[in-house]
């Protein structure tokens, strides 16, 4: 591939941040008071209210029927009373990672919106994991599965419609994306995704989740946090997306992380049902989910 990018441009454009898009202030502010505990929700709220955009979204996620409260929230401080913090922090990043994919875009580069949609479908699946085996913040698994592919929507602005090209290669080779951007690129999406949700001060259990969700660590560190959810969701969605039966997916996956989720054909067969049905509920909610077919 005769890439637009280099190995030795693209790394030394992460490694200073330049092409990394800034961390939006009302970030770095929400999770400053939510670490206060003498914070309280108009506080959230009034930080939330600076940037009209992020608010105006959040109130309509919020309203939708995705939390089945019909219109009944009129402003952000009235979403932390009925949602809490975790909640709303939750939401915040997965509204503000809307924003990479929406700006991300380019003539000829890949398709956001299928890419968006995708990471729906992962985040909705590594939820009813974390459910089924009672995660005490089964929104953090799904905030974690909607910007997991994050790092691609960065290597498209860089790379174009070279990079188009290159995932179609690895998918009709039936290779693993990051393993082969890695050989590339000398850095994958995932490490991308990961340098950008550190700028951007996303908690751990995120970053982790974004950095793992090809390969996981080894060692028992591996195996913690919300990354093994993601990690099953992705190779599973990933595996349906080429034709595969979800069989491949299983035989692909560690056995310390099937142990882990306690996941068998069947365990996986249901919560990908529960999965379907919550999708073709929400989509629609966020900019980048499809609408429902005629």
């Amino acid at each position: 591939m005769n890439s637009g990018l280099n190995r030795k441009e693209l790394e030394k454009l992460l490694a200073g941040a330049e092409a990394l898009p800034p961390c939006p202030a009302v970030l770095g502010k929400v999770a400053e008071i939510c670490r206060d505990p003498s914070s309280s929700a108009r506080d959230l709220g009034n930080v939330i209210a600076t940037d009209e955009a992020l608010t105006s979204r959040l109130i309509k996620v919020v309203n939708s029927a995705y939390y089945g409260l019909r219109g009944t929230i009129a402003t952000v401080t009235q979403a932390v009373v009925v949602l809490g913090y975790q909640e709303i922090k939750n939401m915040v990043y997965a509204v503000r990672a809307e924003d990479v994919f929406r700006d991300g875009g380019v003539d000829g580069g890949i398709d956001l919106e299928a890419l968006w949609d995708h990471s729906l479908q992962v985040a909705l699946l590594a939820r009813e994991f974390s459910y089924r085996l009672r995660y005490p913040i089964p929104e953090e698994v799904f905030v974690a599965g909607i910007v997991h592919d994050i790092g691609q929507v960065i290597l498209n602005q860089l790379a174009g419609p070279d990079y188009r090209s290159f995932r179609e290669r690895s998918h009709a080779d039936g290779r693993d994306l990051a393993a082969a951007e890695e050989e590339e690129f000398g850095v994958s999406h995932a490490e991308i995704g990961r340098r950008l949700a550190a700028r951007w001060n996303f908690p751990d259990a995120l970053q982790a989740a974004v950095a793992g969700h090809h390969r996981l660590p080894e060692g028992e560190d591996g195996l913690s946090g919300v990354a093994p959810f993601v990690l099953v969701a992705n190779r599973v969605a990933v595996a349906r997306g080429r034709g595969q039966d979800e069989r491949v997916a299983l035989g692909e996956l560690p056995q310390a992380v099937l142990e882990l989720l306690r996941l068998d054909l069947v365990r996986l067969e249901d919560s990908m049902a529960k999965a379907a049905g919550e999708y073709g509920r929400i989509r629609g909610i966020f900019g980048f989910s499809r609408e429902e077919e005629s």
